[in-house]
C-alpha cells in the first residue's frame, strides 16, 4: 500500500482519501509467483553462463592435447553445438529474469470523495501518464467476468485450461467525448470493492455486470477492453464483493487435431495482421 500511495501522490492522512488500489500488489500471490519465476530463471541462466565459461579454458586444453584429425573433428563439433546453446539459454534466461524483475504495475487507481485520480503505465516512454476525472464526469461502472481458453497437453492428452478474470471499467465523460478507465487483471479485490461501493452507495452510479464466454478451440488472446462492447450489460446492485464473481480454473479433454488445426489458423490470422500493418 506505501508504494501505491507514493506513487499516486496521496496522503493517506487527508479527510477526502477514500481507497487506492493497484494491479500488482508486493504481497499478493501472482507477485510471489513472479518471484519464484524471476529467481529460477536467474538460477537457469546463471548455471548456463557458469557452463559457457567454466568451458573455455577445457577447450583451449582440448586442442593443445589433441593428437589426429579425428579428435579436432568431434571437439570442433561438440563445441560448436555446446556454445551457441549455452549462450542463447544463459542470454534469454538472464533477460527473462531482468524483465520480470524491472516490471511495473500497469495501473494505480486513487480514490477522494470528489474525484479519481489514475496512473495507467505507457511502454513506449517507460513511465506512467496521469489523469484526473472529477466523480460528478462518472457517467457508470461495469463489472466484466471473462472466460479465457488455452490449449495444453497433458501426458499426450490434449486439454483446454479455462479460467476467467475480473476487471473493472469505468467511464466517464471528458471534452473529448466518453472515456474509459479500464482496471484489467488485479491481483486482489479489497481496495476495488470499496472503491466501487463507494461510487454506488455514496454517488449512486450505476453499476452493470458483463459477462463475456470463451468458445471452445479458440485461442485467441482476449482484451476485456474490446469484449467490453461486444456483450450485454446488466445493471446490478453490487454486494461489496468482486469474489461473488469468480470461479476456479478447470480443464477439459479435446481433439487434439481440431485443436491444432484451429490455433495454426490463428497463427496465420497473426502474421497476416503483422504483415498488413
Amino acid at each position: 500500500m506505501k508504494q501505491t500511495l507514493k506513487q499516486l501522490e496521496i496522503n493517506e492522512r487527508d479527510p477526502n482519501f477514500i481507497a487506492a488500489a493497484t494491479e500488482l500488489k508486493s504481497n499478493s500471490k501472482k507477485k510471489l509467483g513472479e518471484i519464484f519465476l524471476i529467481i529460477f530463471l536467474f538460477i537457469v541462466g546463471l548455471f548456463f553462463l557458469g557452463a559457457f565459461i567454466y568451458m573455455i579454458p577445457i577447450t583451449i586444453n582440448s586442442y593443445l592435447s589433441g593428437q589426429s584429425f579425428g579428435d579436432y573433428f568431434w571437439m570442433t563439433f561438440g563445441f560448436i553445438l555446446f556454445y551457441p546453446m549455452a549462450g542463447l539459454v544463459a542470454f534469454f534466461t538472464l533477460g527473462m529474469a531482468f524483465y520480470w524483475f524491472k516490471e511495473k504495475p500497469d495501473w494505480y487507481i486513487g480514490l477522494y470523495t470528489d474525484r479519481l485520480i489514475f496512473h495507467q503505465y505507457n511502454e513506449a516512454e517507460k513511465s506512467y501518464d496521469k489523469n484526473t476525472v472529477s466523480i460528478s464526469a462518472i457517467q457508470q461502472c461495469t463489472l466484466l467476468k471473462t472466460e479465457h481458453v488455452n490449449y495444453l497437453m497433458i501426458k499426450g492428452a490434449a486439454r483446454e485450461t479455462v479460467h476467467y478474470t475480473i476487471s473493472v471499467h469505468i467511464e466517464y465523460e471528458s471534452d473529448a467525448g466518453i472515456e474509459h478507465i479500464h482496471l484489467l487483471r488485479p491481483d486482489g479485490f479489497a481496495q476495488l470493492n470499496e472503491l466501487i461501493t463507494f461510487l454506488q452507495n455514496e454517488k449512486q452510479i450505476p453499476i452493470y455486470y458483463t459477462y463475456a464466454p470463451g468458445e471452445m478451440y479458440n485461442y485467441e488472446r482476449r482484451d476485456e477492453r474490446e469484449l467490453l462492447k461486444q456483450f450485454e450489460q446488466k445493471p446490478i446492485v453490487f454486494s461489496g464483493q468482486l469474489e461473488d464473481f469468480t470461479e476456479k480454473e478447470f480443464t477439459r479433454r479435446i481433439n487434439h487435431f481440431e485443436a491444432l488445426e484451429i490455433s495454426e489458423e490463428y497463427i496465420k490470422r497473426q502474421g497476416n495482421k503483422r504483415q498488413k500493418k
